[in-house]
């Protein structure tokens, strides 16, 4: 069994409102909630909190190590006032290294007062996933979605997830939402924004016996209702949620 979470923003949220909350599991962004109320996500115990890591290495302008240590106080602080038991760490260490990663790390569940989600990158090393996982009951794999080395070792992902779990860790897949044998992997948690793809690339997305299949829009026609089109892609992935989570 693997719970699928399903990435959504407040202007998600703004637009198809209680639609959304029919998900079970969510993940929000850090980075797009700063200085915004939480509104219908509040007291939503299952929910994951990213950090917004991911959208700093692919920006084009890299915030300053001053400015992520700020950042990394008010995180934290918007993770207390908010109630928020799964938060992800400032996985920065494309940018910055790990030994700064590990600071601002330190800083956040110093002020949050209990554990992060740690998410181990393969520059870390063999040796920090063990300790990882002998540390920390619930941790992440980054690197998926940004296209790094574990991306392309997908055949190994259910031997890390063996090796975390022989050392009491449940792990989470950033990112990373196969549409058919997902639970193949191992995982415990993933995550997709894969639903909004329609809005993007005019896909469109139909569950059926246990995967996703889709199709592109016939050639040469526009897309009129990108609303209604993103309704019927969150619908499809809400059903292979579910599928998931029984399976």
């Amino acid at each position: 069994m693997t719970k699928l979470y399903l990435g959504v923003d407040d202007n998600d949220l703004k637009a198809y409102g209680d639609e959304i909350l029919k998900s079970k599991y969510l993940l929000i962004s850090y980075y797009y909630y700063k200085g915004k109320d939480l509104g219908l996500l509040k007291g939503n115990k299952d929910l994951i909190c990213d950090s917004g890591a991911f959208t700093f290495m692919f920006s084009k302008k890299v915030p300053s190590k001053t400015a992520l240590l700020q950042y990394a106080k008010e995180y934290a602080q918007f993770v207390i006032d908010n109630d928020i038991q799964y938060y992800v760490e400032l996985d920065v260490d494309s940018i910055f290294g790990y030994e700064f990663a590990l600071q601002l790390r330190e800083i956040l569940e110093n002020k949050v007062g209990r554990p992060c989600i740690p998410i181990w990158h393969v520059s870390r090393g063999k040796e920090d996933f063990i300790d990882m996982c002998k540390k920390y009951s619930f941790a992440g794999v980054g690197g998926i979605a940004g296209g790094e080395e574990l991306s392309k070792h997908k055949n190994k992902y259910h031997l890390l997830n063996k090796l975390a779990r022989d050392n009491g860790c449940k792990l989470h897949g950033m990112g990373f939402t196969p549409t058919k044998d997902l639970n193949s992997y191992g995982f415990y948690t993933v995550d997709s924004t894969s639903w909004k793809s329609g809005r993007r690339f005019a896909t469109i997305y139909q569950y059926s016996n246990g995967q996703l299949l889709t199709k592109k829009k016939p050639e040469g026609t526009r897309l009129k209702d990108y609303k209604t089109l993103d309704m019927h892609n969150f619908n499809q992935w809400l059903k292979y949620q579910k599928f998931l989570d029984r399976s």
